[in-house]
């Protein structure tokens, strides 16, 4: 079965197409019915064949909707898995609305070598591993554990979005029975997932006896589930069906709404707010605030915490020193190239031109002068896309601020969180950049530094890895559950 992980990365990156039969040994077959907050928003189809009496060849395909700054996205993924004891790979196509993305990996008892191709640029890496189960495998090792009594499951995987191993515990509570949004009931094991490539998720799972998933959930804001179908139903088919009842899902029309008074003024000329957080993830946000604290070495944030309850000064962090950046003994980037950053693209040196000498304010408004066409279609974009299309929203403002800061070998990173506007917190990125030992945050898609909203950091992302995905659950994880309250505030 397609795992929630699968869906949940991307939540976003939705996935898939038609397959084509063989004559190989058909092992089985399986449909899934893809849900978000109680209504479909996807299908997926997985052909099992066995090859030979060693290898199985697992072919999946989704095919799911996303909606964003007023845009409607269609993406489809088709990836074939090929299984042996020792061997493991993988070849993944990703199409959302033409641009494509390839992954290919073959994995041994040393590691996996990754490719990624977009846009005529490869990316390779090579990581070393222990062995590796594939979607097949994976079923295997659960239904093996269920037949010998075991409590617990832990085996590593590939997470081929992110292009990184992930490790994978499932705990079996028992036999029992979950109902979906739809009112059908699903009898079987019940058990718990939790993954590395989704930190602070947990799905709930109904399990066959042979291991496989007949049913799974994932709180990320709304509920995201997964329904096994046997048969490919009249619910699912045909294909282009989907348009005619799916969801879209519309990351731009994530707010954390605002409760109680009312701020009247520019929500970028407040100093401080006092808010009240009520909810169930509390906790996380605790940490990120201790977090940032911490690596901004001030008190941006003071709180206080009862049950169930979160009070919050949130106040405007000091900007970074003005004066030119100190490049002497640079050596090189701190992160160098990777999934988001190319920094051999000569129109980068063209851009750290019209800063001499650099300074962090002069960058931060050469980056919002040269995105010219602000909208939120984009979800994540590299540097060279950037660059050629001149658009974005602050995620490809953050982007290509820190690509020109790592060119400059300055200490860099995206953060993300919220941000406090008129209408209450909403999904936002930045950069942090090291200056004198010490982390300031800078703001591309603000930059006056008299004009600053105030912002709640939830957490740091690796821009060479793909981070989009990681980012928007982390965010959904917060709006679903926890409300905000404005207390009081300050201009």
């Amino acid at each position: 079965m397609i795992g929630v992980r699968s869906v949940s990365r991307t939540l976003v990156l939705l996935l898939l197409s038609a397959v084509t039969l063989s004559a190989e040994s058909k092992v089985r077959e399986e449909w899934q019915l893809i849900l978000f907050g109680g209504r479909r928003i996807g299908t997926g189809h997985v052909l099992y064949y066995r090859e030979s009496p060693d290898r199985i060849r697992v072919e999946q395909s989704q095919r799911m909707l996303l909606k964003r700054g007023g845009q409607t996205f269609v993406v489809t993924e088709r990836s074939v898995w090929r299984e042996e004891k020792k061997l493991l790979s993988l070849e993944s196509i990703i199409d959302m609305n033409g641009e494509v993305l390839r992954i290919s990996g073959l994995a041994d008892s040393e590691g996996i070598r990754l490719v990624q191709e977009q846009g005529g640029k490869e990316t390779e890496v090579f990581i070393r591993c222990g062995p590796l189960l594939g979607p097949y495998l994976a079923s295997l090792a659960l239904g093996r554990a269920l037949s010998e009594g075991q409590a617990r499951v832990r085996y590593f995987s590939l997470s081929p979005e992110s292009m990184n191993i992930e490790e994978v515990f499932v705990t079996f509570e028992g036999p029992g029975a979950m109902e979906d949004s739809r009112g059908w009931v699903h009898r079987g094991m019940l058990a718990k997932e939790r993954s590395s490539s989704l930190p602070g998720s947990v799905s709930s799972l109904v399990l066959d006896p042979e291991g496989r998933v007949l049913y799974s959930r994932t709180a990320v804001g709304l509920d995201l589930e997964v329904v096994r179908l046997d048969q490919p139903a009249a619910d699912i088919q045909p294909a282009a069906d989907i348009f005619s009842e799916s969801a879209f899902f519309d990351l731009d029309a994530l707010t954390m709404k605002l409760e109680g008074k009312r701020f009247s003024g520019s929500f970028l000329s407040l100093s401080w707010a006092d808010v009240r957080f009520t909810g169930t993830v509390l906790d996380e946000l605790v940490q990120a605030f201790q977090a940032a604290r911490t690596d901004l070495e001030e008190q941006v944030f003071e709180f206080e915490e009862t049950e169930n309850t979160l009070t919050v000064r949130i106040k405007r962090a000091e900007p970074p020193p003005s004066a030119s950046l100190d490049l002497r003994g640079r050596t090189g980037p701190e992160n160098g190239d990777g999934f988001h950053l190319d920094l051999t693209d000569s129109r980068l040196d063209e851009l750290l031109e019209r800063c001499s000498p650099p300074t962090i304010q002069c960058l931060q408004k050469t980056v919002y002068n040269y995105i010219v066409n602000k909208n939120g279609v984009h979800g994540f974009s590299n540097t060279a896309e950037i660059l050629d299309s001149r658009a974005g929203d602050c995620t490809e403002h953050s982007v290509l601020l820190l690509s020109l800061l790592e060119k400059l070998s300055v200490p860099s990173r995206i953060a993300y969180g919220f941000v406090l506007t008129g209408q209450g917190f909403s999904g936002h990125a930045w950069v942090e950049v090291r200056v004198r030992d010490r982390w300031y945050w800078v703001d591309p898609s603000f930059p006056s530094a008299g004009a600053q909203p105030l912002k709640i950091r939830v957490g740091v992302l690796d821009p060479v890895r793909p981070v989009w995905g990681q980012m928007n659950l982390s965010l959904l994880r917060i709006l679903g559950t926890v409300k905000a309250e404005l207390l009081e505030w300050s201009f």
